[in-house]
């Protein structure tokens, strides 16, 4: 796991051939700390794995991160019994994501008997995200027992989503026993 300290600016910009970033399916893949700040830019994040949220990037409160020609792919939050809140990326209270020409696809967020908000993405209060000319697509949001809320994308009291020029596409949410609400 990549960690951007707590007050820190992290730039990870691939040059010629995209940089990737392999989480083997043993770890989350980035974790911003509180005001932290990170730019990736030409970088693909793949086979992230985390037991509770933001499997490719976890951006805590007041972050700001920015996604230039990214690609995330193959990311997997599993819970047996707890929660998972974002399967791909959570932005904390008052975090700031910005996706450009950017792609969030093949993610899966499955808890056991807890809840999933967020197949994709999740906002908290406060937190903000920007997709431009970007795509989330290929999403499963799935609880046996729990609910699942937010199949691409669950946003929190005050949260923002907009999105420009941009896709959700192919999102698959499921519940055995819960409520289901948005796809």
């Amino acid at each position: 796991e990549l960690e951007v300290r707590a007050d820190t600016r992290v730039a990870i910009i691939g040059v010629g051939t995209r940089a990737t970033l392999d989480g083997q399916g043993l770890s989350r893949l980035i974790l911003v700390r509180a005001r932290g700040v990170l730019r990736l830019e030409n970088v693909a994040l793949i086979n992230g794995a985390a037991s509770d949220a933001g499997t490719a990037v976890y951006a805590g409160a007041d972050s700001d991160v920015l996604l230039i020609r990214v690609d995330v792919a193959e990311c997997h939050a599993t819970a047996l019994g707890g929660n998972v809140m974002g399967g791909a990326m959570r932005l904390d209270a008052g975090a700031t994501a910005t996706l450009i020409s950017s792609a969030i696809v093949n993610i899966a967020a499955q808890s056991g008997s807890g809840y999933v908000a967020g197949g994709a993405m999740l906002l908290s209060a406060g937190a903000t995200s920007t997709p431009h000319s970007s795509t989330i697509g290929n999403v499963s949001a799935q609880s046996d027992s729990g609910n699942v809320k937010g199949g691409a994308m669950s946003l929190y009291t005050g949260a923002t989503a907009t999105f420009i020029s941009s896709a959700i596409t192919n999102v698959s949410v499921q519940s055995d026993s819960g409520n289901v609400a948005g796809g």
